[in-house]
């Protein structure tokens, strides 16, 4: 049922991208300095991480050799359709986070944030600056997003 949901998903996202193509919508570029990103939230540049490097974190999570959180910062219907494995939805519909975060984002060594666009997410990479604000030392960005990690065939499910 979860690799339906994931298979569903990732056609869904490939439908949108082939229309975007079709009305011409221009695709936006990828940072320069594939490491950061140039949007700053406090002043200092939002740290990117891509597929592989969030897949081995996410790996040593799952056998409790590190505290990694997954923040999904899309709507939480999109989070239902799917999301990666563990993650926690924290979408920034209103434009800030919730007063009470949950606490395995306190507990967290690392957290990566991420959305449903190919490259440049301005909701996670909000996201990653305003849960920096709040104390997480080790905020990241996933590059590629949700679409990418699909499509890598990384551990994704459906519901909360």
């Amino acid at each position: 049922m979860v690799q339906q949901a994931a298979v569903l998903f990732a056609i869904g996202i490939a439908m949108g991208l082939g229309l975007g193509a079709v009305r011409g919508i221009p695709k936006v570029a990828e940072p320069e300095n594939a490491a950061v990103c140039a949007a700053e939230q406090d002043g200092e540049p939002v740290a990117w991480i891509d597929q592989d490097d969030a897949h081995a974190l996410h790996q040593k999570a799952l056998r409790h050799q590190t505290q990694v959180a997954f923040v999904d910062a899309r709507s939480l219907a999109a989070f239902r359709a799917g999301h990666v494995a563990g993650a926690l939805s924290l979408p920034l519909e209103n434009g800030v986070l919730p007063r009470n975060l949950p606490p395995a984002l306190a507990e967290a060594q690392t957290v990566v944030t991420y959305c449903d666009t190919s490259s440049q997410c301005a909701a996670s990479v909000r996201l990653a600056g305003l849960l920096r604000t709040t104390g997480v030392q080790d905020v990241r960005v996933l590059r590629g997003g949700m679409p990418a990690w699909v499509n890598q065939g990384y551990p994704a499910e459906a519901g909360q």
